[in-house]
């Protein structure tokens, strides 16, 4: 998937883990990259968070 995107010429990812961040490190280093974060909203009608997104507290881990 990451080289595909690189093929296209996408060049900004999302990653929710420090694990999807090193592949995302090898196979397309120069890749502009968001870390997407978990949120708690008891109100959604889905909660994507479920599912997607960092724990707050796994964020400093993540970004050392």
């Amino acid at each position: 998937m990451i080289r595909a995107a690189q093929a296209f010429g996408v060049k900004k990812m999302t990653f929710d883990s420090k694990e999807e961040l090193l592949k995302i490190k090898e196979h397309f280093p120069k890749a502009e990259c968001v870390l997407r974060l978990a949120s708690k909203n008891s109100k959604a009608l889905h909660n994507l968070s479920l599912k997607f997104g960092a724990d707050m507290l796994d964020v400093p881990d993540i970004l050392e």
